[in-house]
């Protein structure tokens, strides 16, 4: 069987027929994870498909994903001792560890909200009261020159809202469906309801959740990241919210991923996605270019006429990410709003295009949001903005796991890294960064008693910190620099009290966010408006068009051919 997993610069395919997936049957798979055993990703020949079954049946395995609708692939659970027998009898072809991909977000960059403001936000953004707007990256890549009777040729179309942008829709998505393989999706929200397929009552006995093994792919872990790229593309125009890229496509939200993504997830997604005849999807995720396991399937979804695009990673690196680097797939960058490429971004001659991917407005799903709360109480009465580490608890509600206690200067000296003799008991543990890792001081500071931990930064902004794998027991935030200064004068001058909370808040719909995770649906609402206007144009048509189309910002090892162009790529799809 022949592979293709070479960067842009080698370009292979292998070329499943169309005419054996309209005769394969629906996606089948169980989705009930590993069952305590390995999970292993599979190869083998037609004439070996039964034999090899009912090995990993009678080695008290269990087939977990079958691709045979699409390829001669399946994952399945067994123990590490059953593999080794399957291995051995010679049925499989390739028999490897499933891996976990890394979805490419990131917390927006402190600071630089200001940098959009006022022209690209209008008053009340995200949490309050504001009018349906075009986001900047949106109309960076002028996708309202498609369809606006108003566009704005500056930063966004703040304000512009109702009829103003309905009118000359020469292409909006219409008859178009994005499948977006990601973290699933929320249904229910405002602004992309009217656009999303709503599988959950399971219409065809597939499943596309590939967490859980459910028909529908609801985010059910509150991740939003995959409510967040669905945004980018198609939310509605309909007067709230945001408008993305193609307001008229559909999505199809397939849940492959709930932090990480599986390979085995990822690859049943590619499947079923290709079943359901998809004519657009996206990737937002990425790993090493050696699991060649799923390429396969990204073949036979391009083979079916489906567009690929994928983000380039968050590396800050030259290093080619999979699927991205795949010869199939759109490979995009990320670049902030003057144009400048982002701190994070991946680069090399392998990057299609850039995209815009620093502070995107967009929609977030109910519960997804989290509010950190670091409220002085005495002897001054004053809040701090504030973010909860990752793998800190986060309360569904306000008040649940809060904190009102006395806080102390924890470690002024040791910063926290070392074993705190003071007792901290009830206390709330105030300690600055650097010299170890942030579990490290929040684990010392709860060894000692403490019932929360605030961490403030080593210069003036705030920062988005994770725990990594420890889990604290109690809530661990971070505040900036200047404002850890502030109550470390406090401290000093008087017994000083504060309130702090992580919780859940599920009024709070729309929110800023980073990542390539976000400039590659762009490109991906670029290619459904292309399509939406020459529904004949094959997948490399449309990656030809995009590319040739893109405006040139700069070095191509930095941004690829440069911005994706929706105007322009639309035009050329109609000559």
């Amino acid at each position: 069987m022949i592979k293709s997993f070479l960067p842009k610069l080698g370009k292979a395919a292998l070329s499943i027929s169309a005419a054996a997936m309209l005769i394969a049957p629906a996606f089948a798979g169980n989705g009930n994870g590993n069952n305590g055993n390995g999970r292993y990703l599979i190869q083998f020949t037609p004439a070996n498909e039964q034999a090899l079954k009912n090995m990993i049946e009678d080695l008290g395995g269990e087939v977990a994903f079958d691709y045979t609708a699409v390829f001669n692939g399946l994952a399945a659970d067994m123990t590490p001792a059953a593999k080794k027998t399957l291995r051995q009898s010679g049925l499989a072809t390739t028999i490897e560890d499933d891996v976990i991909f890394t979805l490419h977000d990131q917390p927006y960059e402190d600071g630089a909200i200001e940098d959009t403001a006022p022209d690209a936000l209008p008053g009340g953004f995200p949490n309050g009261v504001f009018a349906e707007f075009v986001p900047w990256g949106r109309d960076r890549v002028e996708a309202d020159r498609v369809w606006s009777t108003v566009p704005n040729l500056g930063t966004a179309d703040n304000g512009v809202a109702g009829s103003d942008v309905r009118g000359n829709a020469d292409a909006t998505g219409a008859g178009i469906v994005v499948g977006v393989l990601d973290t699933g999706i929320d249904y229910g929200h405002e602004d992309l309801d009217a656009n999303v397929i709503d599988d959950r009552a399971n219409p065809d006995g597939a499943i596309r959740n590939f967490i859980e093994g459910l028909p529908g792919a609801e985010d059910l872990t509150f991740n939003g990241h995959g409510t967040s790229v669905a945004s980018v593309i198609a939310s509605v125009d309909n007067e709230v919210g945001l408008i993305g890229v193609a307001p008229e496509a559909k999505i199809r939200p397939y849940r492959v991923c709930d932090g990480g993504c599986p390979l085995s997830a990822i690859t049943g997604g590619l499947v079923q996605a290709t079943l359901d005849g998809v004519d657009v999807i996206n990737m937002s995720f990425g790993g090493s270019m050696a699991q060649s396991f799923y390429i396969p399937a990204l073949n036979a979804a391009n083979a079916a006429g489906i567009v690929l695009v994928a983000s380039a990673g968050n590396g800050a690196s030259q290093v080619v990410q999979s699927p991205a680097g795949v010869g199939t797939v759109l490979a995009v960058g990320a670049t902030d709003i003057n144009d400048n490429p982002a701190s994070f971004t991946n680069t090399g001659g392998w990057v299609d295009v850039t995209g815009p991917g620093v502070n995107n407005p967009t929609a977030t799903c109910s519960g997804c949001v989290v509010v950190a709360v670091v409220d002085e109480i005495s002897p001054t009465a004053q809040s701090f903005s504030a973010n909860t580490m990752t793998n800190a608890p986060v309360a569904p509600g306000p008040g649940v796991n809060n904190v009102t206690a006395e806080i102390v200067d924890a470690d002024p000296t040791g910063l926290g890294c070392a074993p705190i003799a003071a007792d901290l008991t009830g206390k709330i543990a105030l300690i600055s960064r650097g010299a170890c890792s942030f579990a490290a001081k929040v684990s010392n500071a709860e060894n000692a008693g403490a019932a929360a931990t605030i961490i403030y930064n080593n210069s003036a902004g705030n920062f988005f910190g994770t725990l990594g794998t420890f889990a604290s027991a109690n809530p661990a935030v971070s505040i900036s620099g200047t404002d850890g200064a502030v109550l470390v004068a406090e401290i000093a001058g008087a017994t000083t009290t504060a309130n702090v909370d992580a919780f859940q808040d599920p009024s709070i719909l729309y929110n800023f966010i980073s990542g390539t995770s976000f400039s590659s649906p762009h490109v991906a609402g670029i290619a459904a408006l292309v399509k939406s206007v020459n529904p004949g144009l094959s997948p490399i048509e449309v990656r030809k068009i995009i590319t040739q189309t893109a405006e040139d910002i700069g070095h191509q090892n930095i941004f690829g051919a440069g911005m994706a162009r929706a105007d322009l790529a639309v035009a050329a799809a109609q000559q």
